[in-house]
């Protein structure tokens, strides 16, 4: 299918249905069971990995979920190829194409849009989406920022999310959330900007947009209302959005001060596509997107949790891409369910994704702080697993575990570069010294992740 076809097709398609329905028709439990038996049927019949394990499902009668073996990081890695149904898709190929500079234009074979995950697992996982997929989960994203506008009718939001907006983001590496981002350049006046961007620019850049929405991570919202307080900063946008982590108590208060609103909260990832947004903002909870995706939680022996308010891991289940199907993909997640006051169910707010900053500079006058989320997404071909640590304010060094046949020279050009792109201009370029350090190994926690960043004061394992 046409690309652009398919993105207005799928987009009108979801609005009509969202806005018949009032945002969304609950999905009663008869309609999930459904929908994940179709795609674990499709997997089955479509995908050798999962047709090694499921091996089969009955054709009547009461079946589980529970039944099907819960797919790991390692797995998504080492058997890409069996998992893709499209027998054209290769892991090697991908790996090739991923050496090339990023575009947003740019497609793995003309058609599909692909993805690397930061590789906190030890090296990076590889996702792909056909157009059909890719328009789903965009159009389902934009509806529900749409929701949270308050209009009496999601045309009537659609109308004002037609004005300016603004994605402050990465926009330079095949990550997942700078593509859906763009992606809604289709349907909104979004304006796409580089979080390394320099301050004065990147404020004059929101000045001149005058966005009525925002996306980006909680501690650059939290920056630019210090900026906005500071008067150095002079927007009005109606909705803040920011994506799956926690959000400091400072940031919280300095948005709510500049902008007089609470940001709302969402939960995706490249591998699953959305999975929850936060429509009521006084409440720290999140809508489960359950029309796009499965959810569970399990207890440290892969037991279910029902009970709300108990901490468990969080599973997924893609209902619709066919073409990579995620089916009881482990996340590495912990969050836990909510009872809401009608008796439905949400997700609360996910444990451990919360973000800080390093801070740098000698001298207070010359402090400045960089966030922590561009770290973890560095990919660089010949680098297995790396650690970015904070040795004093004016010290950061990178411990890296090379694959075997790594282009060491190349490679660590490429990282030191990276470094440089993020600690910001020249004159923090110079504050700060970078070391790289060759390790024979750096271990995984108990989460099955490297922990990446370091801040000074954070213990090392």
């Amino acid at each position: 299918m046409d690309e652009r076809f398919a993105f207005d097709v799928y987009f009108v398609g979801q609005l009509v249905r969202s806005s018949l329905t009032h945002c969304r028709r609950p999905i009663t439990p008869t309609d999930a069971s459904a929908k994940v038996r179709d795609i674990v049927e499709f997997a089955r019949s479509h995908s050798s990995y999962y047709c090694e394990q499921i091996p089969s499902l009955p054709k009547s009668g009461t079946w589980s979920l529970a039944d099907v073996p819960l797919l790991e990081k390692s797995a998504l890695i080492s058997r890409f190829d069996e998992i893709v149904t499209e027998p054209r898709i290769r892991s090697t190929e991908l790996e090739e194409y991923f050496r090339a500079p990023f575009a947003f234009e740019r497609r793995f074979k003309a058609k599909y849009f692909a993805f690397h995950t930061s590789g906190s697992t030890g090296r990076p996982a590889y996702l792909v989406w056909g157009p059909r997929e890719f328009a789903i989960s965009t159009a389902a994203y934009l509806i529900s920022i749409a929701g949270s506008f308050g209009s009496q009718s999601l045309w009537s939001a659609m109308r004002e999310l037609r004005t300016d907006a603004a994605y402050i983001g990465i926009l330079d590496d095949y990550i997942g959330g700078n593509s859906w981002a763009h992606a809604m350049t289709r349907f909104t006046k979004l304006r796409m900007m580089s979080v390394f961007e320099s301050r004065p620019k990147l404020l004059l850049a929101l000045d001149e947009t005058q966005p009525k929405l925002i996306m980006t991570k909680p501690t650059v919202l939290g920056e630019l209302a210090r900026h906005q307080m500071a008067g150095e900063l002079h927007i009005a946008p109606k909705r803040l959005i920011f994506a799956g982590e926690r959000i400091a108590p400072q940031d919280k208060a300095d948005i709510q001060s500049a902008f007089g609103q609470v940001p709302h909260n969402s939960y995706s990832m490249c591998e699953t596509g959305p999975i929850a947004f936060q429509s009521d903002v006084s409440q720290d909870t999140l809508d489960i997107m359950d029309e796009l995706v499965h959810v569970e939680l399990l207890d440290e022996e892969g037991a279910p949790i029902e009970e709300p308010d108990i901490p468990g891991q969080v599973v997924v289940t893609n209902l619709y891409n066919r073409l990579m199907p995620i089916i009881r993909y482990r996340t590495g997640d912990v969050a836990t369910f909510v009872t809401t006051p009608t008796g439905g169910r949400k997700l609360s707010y996910i444990v451990g994704r919360n973000t800080s900053h390093f801070e740098f500079g000698a001298a207070v006058s010359e402090r400045f702080s960089v966030p922590e989320y561009p770290f973890w997404s560095i990919h660089v071909p010949g680098v297995l697993r790396y650690q970015v640590i904070q040795d004093s304010l004016t010290e950061l060094h990178i411990r890296v575990q090379w694959n075997l046949h790594a282009d060491r020279a190349s490679a660590e050009e490429q990282m030191r570069a990276k470094i440089d792109r993020i600690l910001g201009d020249g004159n923090r370029r110079q504050v700060v010294s970078v070391s790289i350090d060759d390790v024979t190994e750096i271990p995984l926690n108990r989460s099955g992740k490297v922990q990446i960043t370091f801040p000074l004061g954070r213990t090392t394992n």
